[in-house]
């Protein structure tokens, strides 16, 4: 008798997170993985270290990268409470895609 071959299914859902939805930026320390959340309310107090173990997230003697980067992150959030708010000049609604995730028909994630 010949061997039956198993047949998995798989299920590829995609998110999509409007702009408007996000309410706060994470940050994971490189050093200690600790993870903080910083409400999109909070700009002023965005860190520039591990409140943890005190790892420098923006040092000054690496590059202009990290600089930019948190210049960069400061004018999304800006951005941010402006859609969110209705105080923008934007006619349409900006999303971000999020990786799919793949959910095999037994369960499991991929």
């Amino acid at each position: 008798m010949p061997e039956r071959s198993e047949v998995v299914m798989t299920i590829r859902k995609t998110n999509a997170i409007s702009l408007d939805e996000i309410i706060g930026l994470q940050f994971e320390c490189r050093q200690c993985n600790v993870k903080i959340n910083v409400p999109i309310s909070a700009q002023a107090r965005m860190p520039s270290a591990c409140p943890f173990c005190a790892d420098p997230w923006l040092v000054q003697n690496r590059t202009e990268l990290h600089k930019r980067f948190f210049e960069w992150l400061n004018q999304l959030i800006t951005a941010l409470k402006q859609v969110s708010d209705g105080t923008n000049n934007v006619n349409c609604v900006v999303s971000i895609e999020v990786r799919p995730e793949i959910i095999l028909a037994d369960d499991k994630k991929v």
